[in-house]
């Protein structure tokens, strides 16, 4: 079974820095589990982690350089359309289980070594790993975030756990594809092009900004992503005070820093919307479900922090009004 299909924006941008190195590791996502050796053996570990490799095809996905917009289960050729990298989803490609056997001492020198660069063209962006130790066994899923988000590891371990426990591997469906394959449609939409004729015009005076169509000729851009590493319980009761979220003080932050270390006034980023809000995508399915959202912020040393906030919800919804996103 071969499924075939298009990138998204946030995959694109990725893809474009990651062709650039193919050695990088910036995009890894690895997380290891320890587990008391009495509890969980080498054996059991094996058989769960294989079960999942075998029962989802999204481990088994790879990019394939290939003619034109992609169909269900193949690629379809468009006249004077060069080659472009596409996801191939591909039961053919093999993907077994990385097991390892050491002392605890090695395993604590060896860690950071099981971060390795994926070969996106000639292995599957899917690593599960088994480590044993004469006291622990360790699971360790690692995802490329071409392919994967965060929540994607935690689809993963939920998987091994249900297989753990001799239940069926959840059925992933074609949720992944439909969601690209839905965002890439709106590329070519009316809407895409009502919504990129208003993006155009605010950012105008030779602010350019990332149009994923692939037809233009400026499509590199950057996304940021919302990942606090801090006790957030003061940041939340602040927002609730001033009446706005997470992401609107982190943008507006974003926006104040990228000004001051690009001694500029006006800054243009992307940011990005919904991704895993729908409940579908929660807890079971892989994938990259972000949509990106250009986002153009005065940064007027004068205004005060209110106005800035201000500013920068504002911006935010009014782009939101336009739900093809260019």
């Amino acid at each position: 079974m071969r499924r075939i299909y298009p990138m998204n924006a946030m995959q694109w941008e990725m893809y474009e820095e990651w062709s650039e190195d193919p050695e990088m590791t910036q995009y890894n996502l690895l997380v290891c589990v320890d587990v008391p050796a009495e509890r969980l053996d080498r054996q059991r570990a094996c058989r769960a982690c294989q079960q999942v490799l075998d029962g989802q095809r999204y481990f088994h996905a790879y990019l394939i350089m290939a003619h034109g917009e992609a169909d269900v289960g193949r690629a379809t050729e468009n006249d004077g359309q060069s080659h472009s990298p596409m996801i191939c989803e591909d039961w053919d490609m093999p993907n077994t289980v990385r097991y390892y056997e050491m002392s605890d001492e090695a395993w604590e020198r060896s860690k950071a070594d099981f971060t390795q660069p994926f070969d996106l063209f000639h292995e599957p962006a899917g690593r599960l790993i088994v480590v044993t130790t004469p006291t622990k066994t360790i699971v360790g899923v690692e995802l490329h975030h071409l392919f994967f988000d965060g929540l994607s590891v935690k689809a993963a371990f939920n998987n091994i756990e249900e297989a753990l426990h001799g239940h069926p591997v959840y059925d992933q469906a074609d949720l992944a594809a439909e969601f690209n394959e839905a965002e890439v449609a709106s590329y070519g939409s009316e809407a895409y092009q009502r919504a990129k004729t208003v993006y155009v015009e605010k950012f105008k005076d030779g602010v350019h900004f990332a149009d994923f169509c692939r037809a233009t000729d400026h499509p590199l851009g950057y996304c940021i992503c919302v990942r606090p590493h801090i006790d957030a319980a003061a940041i939340d009761e602040g927002c609730r005070r001033m009446g706005i979220n997470f992401a609107v003080l982190f943008n507006a932050a974003y926006a104040l820093a990228l000004g001051t270390m690009a001694h500029i006034r006006q800054v243009a980023f992307f940011t990005t919307h919904h991704g895993r809000t729908d409940k579908r995508l929660t807890d079971h399915v892989y994938g990259n479900f972000l949509t990106s959202l250009p986002v153009i912020i005065d940064t007027d040393p004068a205004q005060t922090v209110g106005q800035l906030i201000n500013q920068t919800k504002t911006a935010l919804f009014s782009s939101m009004r336009h739900r093809a996103y260019p």
